[in-house]
C-alpha cells in the first residue's frame, strides 16, 4: 500500500497541488477560513471523517486521503465514481 498523508497538512497540500492545483487552492482557502484543519476538504463542514479513495492516487507514492463530510463523500462517489473507505469513526 502506498503511504498516507494526513489531510490538510503542508505535505498533503503539496501532493494535492501537484495532482489538482485548483482544488488544492480551494481546499487551502476553506481550511484557512475555518481556522481549523478539521473541516471537509470540499465544503468546509465541521462534521467530518477521513476517507481513503481507493481508486485514486495523489502521486505515485501517495494514496488519496481526504477529510470529508458524509454528503461530500456520497456526492463524490456518485458523481466521480470514487470508491472510498472511511478511516475514522
Amino acid at each position: 500500500m502506498n503511504a498516507l498523508l494526513k489531510p490538510h497538512t503542508k505535505k498533503w497540500f503539496a501532493a494535492f497541488a501537484k495532482w489538482n492545483p485548483w482544488q488544492a487552492a480551494l481546499t487551502f482557502n476553506i481550511v484557512k477560513s475555518a481556522r481549523s484543519a478539521a473541516v471537509c476538504s470540499y465544503c468546509g463542514v465541521k462534521r467530518v471523517r477521513d476517507y481513503l479513495v481507493v481508486n485514486t492516487r495523489l502521486e505515485n507514492e501517495w494514496s488519496a486521503l481526504f477529510r470529508l463530510c458524509e454528503d461530500c463523500a456520497l456526492s463524490r462517489q456518485k458523481n466521480f465514481g470514487e470508491k472510498t473507505v472511511p478511516l475514522t469513526a
